[in-house]
């Protein structure tokens, strides 16, 4: 796995678990 293939991963990544978060705590 080339090294310039992480960043994305992880900004997807994040992003799932900021949907999630926002779908599970009510505001």
């Amino acid at each position: 796995m080339r090294a310039d293939a992480l960043p994305w991963k992880v900004f997807v990544r994040d992003n799932l678990i900021r949907q999630v978060l926002a779908v599970a705590v009510p505001h």
